[in-house]
């Protein structure tokens, strides 16, 4: 009997430690003792966290100060710029395709040979003979990854943390047919360090985005941050895999 007493109390415990932990997550942020207590955290990780987090007070917002640390960056893996431009120049025959002639974008990125970085997604979509509404709909938002995009590559000098994508300056930016192989050989990243502490910014500013009234973060839809988030994870290398990019918060 006092066996079973004891078993049953060792399974209460457990069950009140993960309800425990779920429910902070519910609240929308990590249990306190979970915050990277286990691990080395640099003076610079303590840094970009310090400034993402004033940058978030500053336009009115309160930030989860219990949110972890990103991973240092001395781990990450960063996308090469050539990676990037290929990613930029396939979005840009993605982005609206449903009003494209999906068998010409598909013999261009061939020509170029780009197929082979397409996502298994992308492939599916412009091979695919019948096309959702909801699939268009997903393609609607690539601009926003575009913007994050360019902006590694330094085709434009900042990226706004208000508002939709600039179509004009992204259209702008793609390059002709003729000049795709160029584009690429010439692409270049900036400063890793400014990508590091937007990625920083990014996470916390999704994650605030996500819990304010209605979605929406001073006019700026969730949905913006939810893809500004998955191309900057993808340029710092979390994931590799465009279709797998995790945008947790």
């Amino acid at each position: 009997m006092e066996k079973i007493l004891f078993n049953v109390l060792i399974l209460l415990l457990i069950a009140g430690i993960v309800f425990y932990r779920e429910f902070w997550k519910y609240r929308g942020r990590e249990a306190p003792e979970a915050e990277n207590l286990n691990e080395e955290v640099s003076s610079y990780q303590i840094e970009i966290k310090q400034n993402s987090e004033k940058t978030i007070q500053d336009l009115g917002f309160k930030p989860n100060r219990n949110l972890p640390y990103s991973d240092d960056i001395s781990g990450l893996s960063f996308q090469s710029a050539q990676n990037i431009a290929k990613r930029f120049i396939i979005l840009s025959y993605l982005k609206d395709f449903s009003t494209k002639n999906r068998k010409e974008i598909y013999s261009i990125l061939e020509k170029h040979d780009l197929i082979n970085y397409l996502s298994q997604k992308e492939s599916r979509t412009l091979k695919a003979r019948i096309i959702s509404d909801g699939l268009i709909n997903d393609y609607k938002w690539v601009g926003e990854s575009m913007e994050v995009l360019g902006w590694t590559l330094g085709l434009w000098p900042d990226l706004p943390l208000y508002g939709f994508c600039n179509e004009k300056k992204i259209k702008d930016a793609v390059p002709s047919e003729e000049n795709i192989s160029q584009f690429i050989q010439d692409a270049h990243l900036i400063d890793r360090e400014e990508i590091y502490q937007y990625s920083d910014l990014i996470y916390r500013l999704h994650w605030t985005s996500k819990r304010n009234e209605i979605g929406m973060l001073k006019g700026l839809s969730r949905d913006v941050y939810m893809e500004h988030h998955k191309a900057i994870n993808w340029v710092i290398g979390i994931e590799s895999n465009w279709d797998e990019v995790p945008i947790d918060t």
